[in-house]
């Protein structure tokens, strides 16, 4: 039977990222890590070709959207740790 898994982060913060992973190790809480490709590009090209104002980022720092996920029975103390 897998363990169930809690996300505790998810988002396109690199630096809140790594802040949050870097609590965990010190606290010796077991995580798993993900990123994937952020689909929001299409629309900062619809945007950048439309307006002369854009929501989204120049250099594409919020194309990658990065996730961390604890252990079910480890969500409790990580929230309390953040």
């Amino acid at each position: 039977m897998m363990n169930k898994i809690q996300i505790v982060y998810k988002g396109t913060s690199l630096d809140e990222f790594l802040r949050i992973k870097n609590i965990l190790e010190k606290n010796g809480v077991g995580y798993t890590e993900d990123n994937q490709k952020n689909s929001k590009t299409p629309l900062f090209l619809l945007q950048m070709l439309t307006k002369s104002n854009t929501t989204y980022g120049l250099h594409g720092e919020r194309d990658i959207e990065y996730i961390l996920s604890v252990d079910e029975k480890d969500y409790e103390h990580v929230k309390q740790l953040l």
